[in-house]
């Protein structure tokens, strides 16, 4: 932890033992701060460019500080991040790709949105903190920190356990400082081009959770509504059914009992079962036909790196005569078209989803 200026904190980043131990001798880390790093536009400053090339140079530092920058200014813009929205960092994620590095991705903080905030005005005060004043002790939504690696005056301060409190009156997009998880657990990612090892890493599948894609609709109900007679329990029905008769309103059951998927299983099926079609039409059609697909990995409760076998197998089946009624897109969300699923198993008009 350093405290003082960028001249400090580089040398501070050159002087890290941990990062010392992994370099070679004569190209200790290197640390560049935003105003090094090059044009907003993506264009790199050809000492970042270099040092990212060069295979002596084991640590690269940038400091980025876009989503800081927009959380204050005159310009209060609500965003959403991408790559596209930060141009330099696609340019330095790609030289990196280039050069077979390992990138590791993080933050110094998190940050709570502003939501209504209320504000409790406090002298010597930050947006999210403020120094211990004898006669202002901490009240019941503040708390204490204190310790040797608190930089403030006398090693302690208070600051807010809830989002909804400020004590500057300046209204932001979003404030840190505070004790809330938002702010004080801070996001990191590592990123390793394809095939690359590290040693004691392995892969992890991203697994997004139900509302990652937001212009899908409601789930949509694959089995029959029961509703229990007076004075009893309702049957809880089964997540998945395997019988194949079809039922009114069930496009899974018309699709598993159509003369053309039985001829499709034949030629194509080879040791995929039906009740693994039945099992993964359902799962996909909880949310409309579309899910990433390493959510769909653990909604069928099967290793990653098994879902891809499994995706070709059902794409042979269904995609009848070239026809993409099941397609995997570059962002590997998982999609079921319907109306095509329909078409080329001429399955029953009144069958839905």
């Amino acid at each position: 932890m350093f405290l003082g200026g960028q001249a400090l904190e580089k040398r501070g980043f050159e002087e890290l033992e941990e990062l010392r131990a992994v370099s070679r001798s004569s190209f200790f880390p290197v640390l560049f701060h935003k105003d090094e790093i090059g044009a907003s536009g993506g264009d790199l400053a050809e000492a970042v460019r270099l040092e990212i090339r060069n295979p002596n140079r084991r640590a690269v530092g940038t400091i980025v500080n876009v989503v800081d920058d927009s959380l204050e200014g005159p310009e209060q813009l609500a965003i959403r991040w991408s790559l596209d929205q930060v141009p330099v960092l696609r340019a330095i994620l790609s030289e990196a790709r280039d050069a077979g590095r390992v990138v590791i991705l993080l933050s110094d903080h998190g940050h709570v949105l502003d939501l209504g905030s209320k504000l409790n005005r406090r002298p010597n005060a930050s947006d999210r903190w403020r120094s211990i004043i004898v006669d202002q002790p901490p009240s019941g939504d503040e708390l204490v920190v204190a310790g040797h690696r608190v930089l403030a005056d006398g090693q302690r301060f208070v600051s807010p356990a809830i989002e909804s409190v400020r004590y500057t009156p300046n209204r932001r997009q979003g404030y840190h400082g505070g004790l809330t998880p938002q702010e004080c657990l801070a996001p990191i990612f590592v990123i390793a081009p394809p095939l690359t090892e590290i040693e004691g890493w392995q892969p992890r599948a991203t697994v997004a959770p139900d509302w990652w894609l937001e212009d899908v609709g409601a789930e949509l109900m694959t089995t029959p509504r029961i509703t229990a007679p007076k004075g009893k329990a309702a049957a809880r029905p089964p997540l998945l059914l395997f019988d194949h008769v079809a039922k009114p309103g069930d496009t899974v059951a018309a699709l598993l009992a159509s003369e053309v998927f039985g001829q499709q299983m034949e030629v194509f099926g080879g040791r995929l079962k039906r009740e693994q079609v039945e099992q993964t039409l359902r799962v996909l059609m909880e949310r409309n036909g579309v899910q990433m697909k390493a959510t769909l990995a653990q909604r069928l409760a099967i290793a990653p790196i098994r879902v891809d076998g499994l995706l070709a197998s059902l794409q042979r089946i269904l995609n009848v005569d070239g026809y993409p009624v099941l397609t995997i897109d570059s962002s590997q969300t998982v999609r079921l078209n319907l109306t095509l699923l329909k078409e080329q198993f001429e399955l029953n008009e009144a069958a839905q989803p």
